[in-house]
């Protein structure tokens, strides 16, 4: 029974422990959500960090006022697309739909916006919007990427290939361009084709790499020089 008794004390001791952790947690949420974004009204990630700790809390329609609130200060494609997208996990894809045709005429250029424009489009408009996107912004890399993934759909893989190496070379920092590019040559490419893609983006993280430590370097040494 003592056993018992110490054993149901320590789980009640652990689950007021969690509660408590869960209490403090959730504060801590309410509370950067209201002053960070009022302490930096023009910072575009504060905005998209307190909607989305609203969004994973189950707060939908907090998570939306936020960006409602945000892009009525900041015209940014980055709040913009997480608008949409919280309409889309939500499951309200007629409010995503809407949010997006007003994302497009306010930034228009935006070439994150038009690949989810394209990817939201059911498959026989897809090829539409995406000539579509390639007039408003045919060097984005995300569109490249966008339309690439229509070519792969459709077994169209030399044209593929090259639209996935075209979007690298326009951005060689974009990862999401370089796992495109890479998930194709597992499923379609020869061995070498796959080394290839490994090859050319440690070149290019190598080049990233020395240009950041020659820039900071550069930095160092004129902070440092007399005046």
């Amino acid at each position: 029974r003592r056993a018992r008794g110490v054993g149901g004390r320590g789980a009640r001791a652990r689950a007021l422990t969690l509660t408590l952790t869960l209490t403090l947690t959730r504060t801590l949420t309410l509370t950067l959500t209201l002053t960070l974004p009022k302490a930096c009204p023009d910072c575009v990630p504060v905005w998209l960090g307190a909607a989305r700790l609203e969004e994973a809390q189950g707060a939908v329609s907090k998570a939306r006022s936020i960006l409602e609130i945000a892009r009525l200060k900041i015209n940014s494609p980055q709040l913009w697309l997480c608008a949409v997208r919280v309409e889309r996990r939500a499951g309200n894809h007629k409010a995503a739909a809407t949010l997006m045709a007003k994302a497009l005429q306010q930034c228009r250029n935006a070439g994150t916006l038009w690949a989810e424009a394209i990817a939201m489009e059911p498959r026989a408009q897809q090829k539409t919007k995406s000539s579509d996107a390639l007039k408003a912004c045919d060097n984005d890399p995300h569109v490249i990427v966008a339309v690439s993934r229509l070519f792969w759909r459709d077994r169209k893989e030399e044209k593929a290939r090259s639209w996935c190496n075209r979007a690298v070379t326009l951005d060689p920092d974009l990862g999401d361009a370089w796992a495109n590019y890479y998930a194709f040559e597992l499923q379609h490419g020869t061995e070498e084709q796959q080394k290839e893609v490994t090859r050319t983006l440690a070149v290019a993280l190598a080049l990233t790499l020395i240009l950041t430590l020659t820039l900071t370097l550069t930095l160092t040494l004129t902070r440092s020089a007399p005046c």
